[in-house]
């Protein structure tokens, strides 16, 4: 019937959008076998990750996920090249210095984007090891380097500014199994040793 010929051209679909992401990646220097070995949880070794590239899974897709908007997302100064496959649902970001690539995971996992979280990875190391500049270039163009080596530095203050509403959200806390003795200010004075409690 009607509903076996929706299905059938459902999956058809889904298999093109599927190779054109492996086309995409391998395009770009990805072993994707390793990439997608990791990605369902397979025997990747996870001794040699990648300490520069970062893996965004469960992105919204569609014209609001652009490389432009996850280099800015991730902070300009710090990306180095985004690869995003053409479903728009996962990309791998670049950045310049491992350092840049550890904080951004930490600050950016599980943030709100679009309608649900972040999801990120570190890619095996062998899976994104040929992902290079010049393959990176085609896809888009990178914000010149003077020399190369200046590194944007970001202030150690700004990490700890007043956060914004995604940013507060994933710096909830919730107590449980608190004795019914437990007071509001109690807690209140217990938490405030450890940052500002609203």
């Amino acid at each position: 019937g009607s509903s076996s010929d929706a299905a059938v051209r459902m999956a058809l679909a889904e298999a093109q959008v599927v190779e054109e992401n492996r086309a995409h990646l391998k395009k770009h220097g990805v072993d994707v076998d390793r990439l997608e070995d990791a990605l369902g949880g397979g025997s990747a070794d996870l001794s040699s990750q990648s300490e520069d590239v970062v893996l965004v899974k469960n992105l919204p897709g569609g014209s609001g996920t652009s490389a432009a908007v996850l280099r800015d997302l991730f902070g300009e100064e710090v990306v180095r090249h985004v690869v995003l496959v053409p479903s728009g649902t996962l990309a791998l970001v670049r950045f310049r210095h491992p350092v840049d690539a550890a904080r951004a995971f930490k600050r950016m996992a599980y943030r709100r984007f679009g309608n649900g979280p972040l999801y990120l990875q570190w890619p095996p190391e062998a899976a994104v090891r040929n992902l290079t500049d010049a393959a990176l270039a085609e896809e888009e163009d990178a914000p010149p380097n003077a020399g190369g080596a200046a590194r944007a530095e970001l202030p150690e203050e700004e990490e700890d500014a007043a956060p914004g509403p995604d940013v507060a959200a994933a710096r909830t806390i919730y107590v449980k199994n608190l004795s019914f003795s437990t007071s509001e200010e109690r807690l209140r004075q217990t938490f405030a040793k450890v940052g500002e409690v609203r």
